[in-house]
């Protein structure tokens, strides 16, 4: 990919490396446009070392001579990947109204996903059955009614959001918290390679970069700015979330929040927010399609047929799960009988096998 002298102006200062939100400021009051910075670094240098110390200063003229900027793009090019910044096609204006823009992203896989009505699917690391099934259903729904699913390949919901929507063959973007040529969590790299190929890696830093705790609060800001809403599927008190649902607020975004356990410490930050905010609560993806006007598409519809004793045990387990026990006494099966009925409704996807014998919807 060919980039403009501007373009590659703003992928020096990216690579610069070490300068804050704070020190660009200070540097582009100094200059009218990023390539008089880079034209003018050396004779700048008094106004420069006055304004962000000569720390920064022998920052970008270390770039700026060894061509950094260059050979960041030649190796994003080897990658497979691309920067993108203001002055690119697909760059959204929504990221250079945050409070902190990026300077540059870089992106590994369609950017054309990024003009498409997104939704943010985020949540706790750790979620539970509950959790898992919300998120699952709530994507399967939005994913299949033309929302892009958005989330930050984290473990547990960020992980569960992403699969669903590839299962589903429909587009995804992973916004990571490091460098393209990082994976975070290492167990997700199966998850990044499948995203790269079929949706679209994008993050802020420049390739080495590795985690930080700032970078992951940098990310979450733009996870909500890429997407129409932000929808909470499950967190607890202190999930990164609130952080992601925060910049959502302070840009203009909806946030939807899925009702949890009242006793369950991974719904503490979920039900908190239903009681923050007004407005939030949603208990099935059709009320996210429905806020934003959308024709639902109810997909091919398969009638499950079951029996008598199928839809006995159906029954059962909607009113809380229940140990093999209390199913053989129920139906008066013999333990193979309803073994084979229970891995029938499992491989249906309509039941799910508990710790100690026990079986839930």
């Amino acid at each position: 990919m060919s980039y403009s002298k501007k373009e590659l102006c703003y992928i020096w200062l990216s690579v610069a490396g070490g300068i804050s939100p704070t020190k660009r400021e200070k540097l582009f009051a100094l200059v009218e446009d990023v390539c008089d910075l880079y034209d003018g670094l050396e004779s700048l240098e008094a106004d420069i070392v006055a304004s962000v110390g000569k720390e920064t200063y022998l920052r970008l003229l270390s770039a700026k001579e060894e061509d950094a900027a260059l050979r960041e793009v030649e190796a994003l090019d080897r990658l497979g990947a691309v920067a993108l910044t203001e002055e690119s096609e697909h760059w959204l204006p929504i990221l250079s109204e945050l409070a902190q823009p990026p300077l540059v992203l870089y992106a590994k896989g369609d950017v054309r996903l990024l003009s498409t009505p997104c939704i943010a699917v985020v949540g706790t690391r750790a979620p539970t059955r509950y959790g898992r099934d919300v998120t699952e259903s709530f994507v399967a729904d939005l994913a299949t009614n033309g929302f892009t699913i958005v989330s930050g390949l984290a473990r547990g919901v960020d992980t569960i959001a992403h699969r669903m929507a590839l299962q589903y063959e429909k587009p995804t973007v992973g916004v990571m918290p490091c460098g393209l040529d990082r994976i975070y969590p290492a167990e997700n790299k199966e998850l990044y390679e499948e995203i790269g190929r079929h949706g679209l890696l994008l993050t802020e830093y420049p390739l080495g970069t590795g985690v930080q705790q700032f970078t992951f609060v940098e990310r979450n800001r733009l996870i909500a700015a890429l997407a129409k809403g932000v929808l909470v599927t499950e967190a607890g008190e202190k999930s990164g979330s609130s952080i992601t649902v925060n910049h959502a607020l302070e840009q203009g975004k909806d946030v939807f929040a899925v009702p949890g356990n009242i006793y369950s410490k991974t719904s503490m930050g979920t039900n908190k927010l239903l009681k923050d905010m007004q407005g939030a609560l949603v208990t099935s993806a059709m009320d996210i399609l429905e806020s934003y006007h959308v024709a639902v598409d109810p997909g091919p519809v398969c009638e499950l047929q079951l029996d008598i004793i199928e839809s006995q045990i159906m029954e059962a387990l909607e009113d809380g799960d229940k140990h093999i026990e209390e199913l053989l006494a129920l139906t008066g099966m013999t333990v193979s009988q309803i073994g084979a009925i229970l891995t029938k409704l499992e491989l249906m996807g309509l039941i799910h096998k508990l710790n100690g014998n026990y079986y839930g919807v």
